[in-house]
């Protein structure tokens, strides 16, 4: 990784990391759960993923299937139980969906450097240093194949015992 992430990235020409996920984690704002288009209705993979947010076991959750079948939804739903039920504040909830253009228009040596810059500014977000932070962080990642080697670097945080709980989203795409 450069020394200095952020002026490598503003010389990629992505200068503002913070106002895009800001657009992804509305609830940083509003310190509520904001979207309003997400259905009550909760598929057998809500109990499912919902238990997996409160378990103590050090793997991440992986929701896979065809694109549009509800995964993006499912997501959305456990944010919206976590912030409203489980009371989590909302800047311990990160949401990143891996085929924004912001990463895709990166050569795939960069998407790398990018994905750890945007966990670094969760980290100031959340106040903490991911590593040692003395509450479960809960951290959402949807497209997740769009990101080169993606499971070595979520197998790193588990590897090291970050207080992060993944709950990725995955689908077959076509690159053609």
């Amino acid at each position: 990784m450069p020394k200095n992430p952020q002026k490598y990235l503003e010389a990629l020409g992505i200068h503002n990391l913070r106002q895009t996920l800001s657009v992804y984690n509305p609830w940083w704002r509003t310190k509520s759960f904001p979207i309003s288009n997400i259905p009550d209705f909760k598929r057998d993979a809500f109990d499912q993923a919902m238990r997996h947010t409160e378990a103590n076991h050090g793997l991440a959750l992986l929701i896979n299937g065809p694109r549009r079948i509800g995964k993006t939804t499912i997501i959305n739903q456990i944010i919206r139980c976590l912030i409203e039920n489980k009371k989590v504040p909302t800047n311990r909830i990160f949401f990143f969906s891996l085929d924004d253009p912001i990463i895709q228009q990166l050569p795939q040596k960069d998407q790398g450097i990018l994905f750890e810059t945007l966990l670094a500014q969760w980290a100031q977000v959340a106040s903490t240093a991911l590593r040692t932070s003395p509450n479960t962080l809960y951290c959402f990642l949807d497209e997740v194949q769009r990101l080169p080697r993606w499971e070595l670097y979520i197998k790193r945080y588990i590897d090291l015992r970050y207080p992060i709980r993944f709950i990725i989203s995955g689908s077959a795409y076509s690159s053609a």
